[in-house]
Parts: C-alpha cells; sequence; structure tokens
C-alpha cells in the first residue's frame, strides 16, 4: 500500500492516512452527485467524520444527513451507501477490523447480495 497517494475512483478519490493491522484511516472525497455503492463489511466495523461537503449515508433502512462536524458509526453487516450533494462530500474515514488482514466488501442491491470481494479484513473501495 502506498500511503498518502490519491487513489482515484468512478466516485471521486480516496487517501490512506495511516494502516497498521485491524485499522486503517482514509480520507473520501466523493465528486457532486456521486454516489459510493451500496455495501456492507462482514469483519470490520467504520466511523465517519464530515469535513467538508454533505450528502446523505443510506445506512441500514436509515437515511442521515452527512454534514460537516457529524460523526456516524457502521457495524460490521450494515449496509451502507452514500450519496453527495452537488457541493460534493470529503469526511474521514476510520476502519477498524474484528479479523485482519484481506477485503471485505459486499455490494448490495435492494437487500440482496449481488457482488462478494473475499477475504477478511479492511475493504479497499
Amino acid at each position: 500500500m502506498n500511503h498518502g497517494k490519491l487513489e482515484k475512483r468512478p466516485w471521486g478519490q480516496y487517501r490512506t492516512l495511516y494502516e497498521h493491522p485491524g485499522v486503517k484511516i482514509k480520507t473520501l472525497t466523493l465528486n457532486p452527485r456521486a454516489s459510493i455503492p451500496n455495501q456492507l463489511h462482514e469483519y470490520h466495523e467504520e466511523y465517519w467524520e464530515v469535513i467538508a461537503g454533505g450528502g446523505v449515508a443510506y445506512i441500514g433502512r436509515d437515511a442521515r444527513e452527512m454534514l460537516p462536524g457529524l460523526i456516524f458509526h457502521i457495524p460490521p453487516n450494515q449496509p451502507h451507501e452514500i450519496v453527495a450533494y452537488s457541493s460534493g462530500l470529503t469526511f474521514i474515514e476510520v476502519q477498524v477490523a474484528l479479523i485482519v488482514p484481506g477485503r471485505d466488501a459486499v455490494l448490495v442491491q435492494r437487500g440482496e447480495f449481488v457482488e462478494h470481494f473475499g477475504g477478511l479484513g479492511a475493504a479497499n473501495f
């Protein structure tokens, strides 16, 4: 992993600030009106703190507005999706793995598993 390297994605970009077995800290920036697909993580939880812009987090069945200063907790196995407002969205993400290492992302659509990235530990979007 190249810490500090800017990683581009269709929805925006992220940078890993810190990584140690069981913990990963990243900054994520979503482009205006972009979204990170609905997914869940079997073996890690996430904490998000919004630092700029705004959007909506769909966590389980709840829609929560994401505004600067707000903090969110996403437990393991909780479907979640993020949609940025026209201002875009930047937040800090802290991943805390229950089992390490590997990838741990399950994309979810309409309550069903549609794709599973196997392995254990922290995900790479």
